[in-house]
């Protein structure tokens, strides 16, 4: 299974697109995106970019923590 931040992200992001029926059409026009690299992230052919996890967060309504997996990463830092 793939465990990096942007897989993880990519899955959380889904879910709650599938939740609140967001549509990658209205997703790229709330962020200003096109909706072909959306589909790259959300797929996990391009990872996502910090700054774009945050508009997406904020476009989608939820805190970042939803959508942004520090949780399942906090203590792996040495």
């Amino acid at each position: 299974m793939d465990e990096r931040p942007s897989t993880i992200a990519s899955a959380r992001i889904r879910g709650v697109m599938a939740e609140t029926r967001v549509t990658q059409t209205v997703l790229s026009e709330r962020i200003n995106m096109p909706q072909a690299v959306i589909s790259t992230r959300l797929t996990g052919r391009t990872p996502w970019r910090l700054d774009e996890v945050v508009d997406v967060a904020m476009a989608l309504g939820v805190p970042l923590q939803r959508v942004l997996p520090l949780d399942e990463f906090a203590g792996r830092a040495s």
